[in-house]
């Protein structure tokens, strides 16, 4: 098991960190509440409560199945990746970020996150898959992950409801090609 606190991913642009409660703001609730992020997130509202945000953020900082890091741009908060659940014995792992701070879109700091996260996934974690969920129509998101590297598993259509509207969910996965099956 890796010791959480001691995480630093390390980019050009960027450093990950472990998320702490101190990350937990009026600023990060917001980023929840905006209708231009929440349009991509999987969840079904933006009527996230502070408490809702502080249970959510508690269990992952808790959890020994996830990591949960801020996403730290010359010393500001801008967003957070989750790689997790992951399971330790199958080698595999979900992946999920979000980049609340609109002044960061569109700059390649995705990319880069994502790249950095993959890289941290199979060369420290030893995972050998890692898989997401992204809305199909969330195709900035889904052009971030190609660019790196990862694939259509499936299409699940119109699984979720939000903003009175059904949404088609596209699984994306990358395997770990470094990895040595017998």
């Amino acid at each position: 098991m890796i010791n959480k606190k001691n995480i630093k991913i390390i980019g050009d642009r960027f450093v990950l960190l472990p998320f702490e409660m101190k990350h937990l703001t009026n600023g990060y609730l917001g980023w929840l509440r905006d209708d231009n992020i929440n349009q991509f997130l999987l969840k079904p509202n933006n009527e996230t409560s502070m408490e809702d945000a502080t249970e959510f953020c508690k269990e992952m900082i808790c959890s020994s199945n996830d990591i949960f890091l801020a996403i730290m741009i010359q010393k500001k908060h801008v967003g957070n990746v989750r790689i997790g659940p992951i399971n330790y014995s199958s080698k595999v792992c979900q992946f999920s970020m979000m980049i609340g701070d609109k002044a960061y879109h569109g700059k390649g700091y995705g990319t880069e996150i994502v790249s950095s996260s993959i890289e941290y996934m199979f060369n420290i974690l030893d995972m050998n898959k890692a898989t997401l969920d992204v809305l199909a129509d969330n195709i900035p998101a889904v052009r971030i992950y190609e660019k790196n590297g990862m694939y259509e598993e499936s299409i699940s259509r119109e699984s979720v409801f939000m903003n009175d509207k059904f949404y088609d969910v596209k699984t994306m996965s990358i395997i770990n090609k470094n990895n040595i099956h017998p």
